[in-house]
């Protein structure tokens, strides 16, 4: 991405690009720190492996009350990334079209 590319898009969607470089701008600053900061790394790796116990005691055995809040509160803490990322991804392809 350029900044040709972004003035021509500008310059065709008027105020929507505006609006699609605002939230790009929100959605690059949060993914950037859980990306490209230890600590967001950290967590995000935290996360996973946790969610992945999870799945393997829910395979092998019915999980507890607790694991379950647990289980489910992982699931969507990784669920609201991946939203991020594909909105993200949404909104920048609108550039390049």
């Amino acid at each position: 991405m350029d900044l040709i590319s972004i003035e021509k898009f500008r310059q065709k969607m008027g105020r929507r690009a505006d609006k699609t470089l605002e939230v790009l701008g929100q959605l690059d600053k949060e993914l950037k720190i859980v990306f490209e900061t230890n600590i967001g790394k950290e967590i995000l790796e935290d996360d996973v492996k946790r969610y992945e116990a999870l799945l393997y005691t829910a395979a092998t055995r019915e999980l507890t009350v607790d694991e379950r809040a647990e289980f489910k509160y992982i699931y969507s803490r990784l669920q609201l990334l991946k939203d991020k990322v594909n909105k993200f991804i949404e909104e920048l392809a609108k550039i390049g079209d």
